[in-house]
């Protein structure tokens, strides 16, 4: 299984090309433990971008957000195992038998690859939604209660880690157990974030207290006019947590 220093600083790689990813990467990557390939960079340029970004020496999180009946998923999962990924994300709300999946595949795609098994992470609420996005949904319940439940399906389900919001932590925070807490929408106080659609952030400093593993950040320092000293910022906060707990 992947080893990812906890707690870390993962920055988001979300852009068009994987040109424009590196000259990025090279300005923040003394700062920064993982690198997140998200959706945009996957659909654009493909696994190569993985194996790419994972000469840049960090683990890679390839936040793929699996979600399909569960033969895909494994078969997904197995394929994404075989390239070097440190993590990778499915959709908790696919199901207690679609999340296994998801772990099985891995454990086959990266033993068949003869490389560590990635860390199978599950997306409980995207922190672009709140009550009223779930309710058009057809998921009738409190974000609160739909967290609790997704994270005790990805305990269950044998998965590594969750996605929360970081107004989430509270929630999980007597029933998560081991698994890895992965927080994404990290708003800096000083960060002037353009188009947000976070509607459940906070800052590095709250998600940390709370009991944040990875912090993963995007905007904040892709649209930073400094983006290396905006990721050395969020860092030193990181590290400094990093070496209290050790």
């Amino acid at each position: 299984m992947t080893k990812i220093p906890l707690p870390s600083l993962a920055v988001a790689l979300d852009t068009p090309t994987v040109d424009e990813a590196l000259a990025i990467a090279a300005e923040i990557a003394p700062f920064v433990d993982v690198f997140k390939v998200g959706l945009e960079l996957l659909w654009s340029e493909g696994p190569a971008s993985v194996e790419v970004v994972a000469g840049l020496g960090r683990p890679v999180f390839a936040d793929a957000k699996l979600d399909d009946i569960p033969r895909t998923v494994y078969a997904a999962a197995r394929n994404l195992a075989r390239h070097p990924v440190g993590m990778f994300t499915v959709h908790t709300s696919g199901g207690r038998d679609m999340c296994t999946a998801a772990r099985e595949g891995a454990e086959e795609g990266a033993s068949g690859a003869g490389l560590p098994r990635p860390l199978v992470i599950g997306v409980t609420v995207l922190t672009s939604h709140d009550r009223a996005t779930l309710v058009a949904t057809g998921v009738d319940r409190a974000v609160a209660e739909v967290v609790r439940c997704r994270t005790e399906l990805a305990l269950e389900s044998g998965l590594d880690g969750i996605v929360c919001a970081p107004t989430d932590l509270p929630v999980v925070s007597g029933l998560a157990g081991d698994l890895v807490r992965v927080v994404p929408g990290i708003r800096p106080a000083e960060a002037r974030v353009g188009g947000d659609d976070q509607s459940r952030a906070s800052t590095p400093e709250v998600a940390l207290d709370s009991g944040a593993d990875v912090l993963v950040v995007g905007r904040p320092v892709l649209q930073a006019p400094d983006p290396g000293a905006a990721a050395e910022a969020i860092a030193s906060r990181v590290i400094s947590r990093r070496e209290d707990a050790g």
